[in-house]
């Protein structure tokens, strides 16, 4: 697909109601792909379709970019898990983080499960991050 179809496919989608989302960073998403592709084949000439060996190099092409994105959700699931675990293993030990009131030591009481991380509670102070502690003894 050339950069001249994706422009026309875009701005006929664009004029038939369909509306095309950008995924974070401006970059096209796998369904932005599926629906572009949905609405190439919708809109092409019936007198000049789509070559079939292009066609298939697009389908191999998404096939890519789904494994790609699958392997990337792996990869953030087993990070998870490691930093999870990594907080958990700091449970009963005595810490040390730095704030705004200075430095203070306490005893790790539990870890929970937050939307950028786990996040530990030590002296009765939550939401402390691991990577805010300057010594574990």
């Amino acid at each position: 697909m050339t950069m001249t179809t994706t422009s026309s496919i875009t701005s006929t989608a664009a004029t038939s109601g369909s509306s095309f989302t950008q995924a974070a960073g401006g970059q096209l998403g796998k369904d932005t792909f599926l629906k572009l592709l949905a609405a190439q084949l919708q809109h092409q000439n019936p007198l000049n379709p789509t070559d079939d060996q292009q066609f298939l190099a697009q389908m191999a092409q998404m096939s890519e970019v789904e494994q790609v994105t699958n392997m990337a959700k792996g990869q953030q699931e087993i990070t998870r898990s490691q930093q999870m675990t990594e907080a958990v293993s700091l449970i009963g030990r005595s810490v040390t983080w730095l704030d705004a009131n200075g430095s203070h030591s306490a005893v790790v009481e539990s870890v929970q499960a937050g939307s950028n991380g786990p996040t530990v509670t030590a002296g009765g102070q939550p939401g402390l991050s691991p990577a805010d502690l300057v010594e574990v003894r």
